[in-house]
């Protein structure tokens, strides 16, 4: 299970590399709940996250992410607690930083 959720981790980071919103949202559950680091604001649904981060593609520049894990705990067969830290570069620019937390949630064979 560490390993799929590896994979996935790779894939969000692929995804935002490329500027893709919808692949990038896609990550999240139908009911998923995202939390901006910057402005502390809540979204919530997968459809309401892609527009999220539609807004955030429209001038992304060179942006690129880079991710590093902390820790993946598991809460059960089918729930993980991932935590970590968040870099986005943007050229002639300080990084951004930030921790985050994530969870994983198994639904079906996903």
């Amino acid at each position: 299970d560490e390993d799929v959720i590896q994979t996935n981790i790779k894939s969000y980071a692929d995804a935002y590399n490329r500027h893709d919103a919808k692949a990038l949202a896609a990550h999240w559950a139908e009911n998923g709940v995202y939390i901006n680091p910057e402005s502390g604001h809540q979204i919530n649904g997968r459809a309401a996250i892609q527009r999220e981060f539609e807004k955030l593609f429209e001038n992304p520049g060179d942006s690129k992410m880079e991710l590093t894990i902390n820790s993946i705990e598991f809460s059960g067969k089918d729930r993980a607690i991932e935590r970590g830290t968040t870099k986005i570069l943007e050229p002639n620019k300080a990084p951004s930083v930030s921790e985050y937390m994530a969870t994983h949630v198994k639904i079906g064979n996903r």
